[in-house]
């Protein structure tokens, strides 16, 4: 709801919290697997988190309507958090004490690192089930997405290999502070260099311009920027013309085609995005039965954001198999390795499930080429 000031939107997320638990308590423990998701739906990660929520809740449906979990019910809710940390925290407090079994697809830093840090959730045994952030070793999280690490690592290499070594790095505020120190080791391992390091304060509209004109005085070849996909975008925006050949860098934390429709096919030209998972649109059996189901269940396009969502809860329901046919009050945790479709999660190495990185270029025309 873009449209709305701040204070409706604290209202309709307040009023959204409230609810959570009269819907909790509409479907008793005993009868259904309580998902909850504390998600930013209208604040600056919301092009990304709409379509990861729709994406998840497609595989919920698709599970519900042959059946649930041997007999069980899967209740998928997702609250708002509008993108602030305070409201985060205190939404996801509010869906363990509601009765939440599983706290799914968190993304923020900040946000994962201040739950798995309470000792509540240690003491409430809850997972944090497919987080989206830059730590690897929060306590209670199972990251299934490569890592920030692997995406900037695979950027760099394939700029490097094409003589480009010296970047600009632009990080959101609310990132990790590690996510520096790891891009600035991943340019080192591969022979390039970040050659100025910059922090984004999304609060500040004047940022985007200061910041370019900043990394573009010192003339690196390329530019990463590490922020959601509206901040992206205005950092590009403002970045493009002052060095026009300069490679433009993003994560998959943005929404390549919202990013284009907002730069344009020329400013977009020779953008690089990372993508964690495999093409939608592509001809994997996971893609084709992803792209089925958002017919059936959602009537919408499939999207880079849908398919990770619907990959995040088709992990979780495969470990609540597991779990169920083993031990069905035990703690709930992945093993092994899964072939999901042409997509591999491995749980079995103790660290992420999944190191797949595909880059993503805008042509010309604002296509993508993979």
């Amino acid at each position: 709801m873009p449209f709305l000031t701040d204070r409706y939107r604290r209202l309709a997320a307040c009023l959204a919290l409230f609810a959570w638990p009269c819907l909790a308590a509409a479907a008793p423990a005993s009868k259904a697997i309580v998902i909850a998701h504390p998600a930013d739906l209208s604040g600056p990660g919301a092009d990304f988190s709409r379509d990861y929520t729709l994406g998840a809740k497609v595989y919920f449906d698709h599970i519900n309507g042959q059946g649930g979990i041997n007999g069980r019910r899967l209740l998928y809710r997702s609250v708002d958090t509008t993108g602030k940390l305070s409201q985060g925290v205190a939404t996801a407090h509010a869906m363990r004490e509601a009765g939440a079994q599983v706290l799914f697809g968190i993304s923020g830093d900040q946000l994962v690192d201040e739950l798995a840090r309470d000792p509540q959730w240690r003491t409430a045994g809850i997972p944090l089930f497919g987080v989206i952030a830059a730590s690897d070793g929060a306590a209670g999280a199972i990251p299934l997405r490569a890592s920030r690490s692997d995406e900037v690592r695979a950027m760099i290499r394939q700029l490097a290999s094409m003589g480009v070594v010296n970047f600009g790095l632009i990080v959101d505020r609310n990132r990790a502070a590690e996510t520096e120190r790891q891009i600035q080791a991943v340019a080192a391992e591969s022979g390039a260099r970040i050659t100025i390091s910059q922090r984004l304060d999304g609060n500040d509209p004047h940022a985007p311009d200061k910041l370019a004109q900043i990394v573009a005085a010192a003339r690196p070849q390329a530019l990463i920027v590490i922020a959601d996909t509206l901040a992206a975008a205005q950092v590009f925006q403002r970045y493009r013309p002052l060095d026009p050949g300069a490679f433009l860098c993003a994560p998959a934390e943005v929404n390549i085609r919202t990013l284009i429709s907002i730069l344009g096919p020329n400013t977009a030209r020779g953008l690089i995005v990372s993508q964690v998972v495999p093409n939608p649109a592509g001809i994997s059996e996971l893609a084709r039965e992803h792209r089925k189901l958002m017919e059936k269940y959602a009537d919408e396009p499939a999207s880079q954001a849908t398919l990770e969502g619907f990959v995040a809860a088709k992990a979780l329901v495969r470990t609540l198999q597991q779990r169920d046919g083993n031990a069905p009050d035990g703690p709930l945790r992945p093993q092994g390795k899964w072939d999901l479709g042409g997509y591999t999660l491995d749980f079995s190495t103790g660290q992420r499930a999944s190191r797949f990185v595909e880059l993503t270029v805008v042509d010309r025309n604002g296509r993508l080429l993979r």
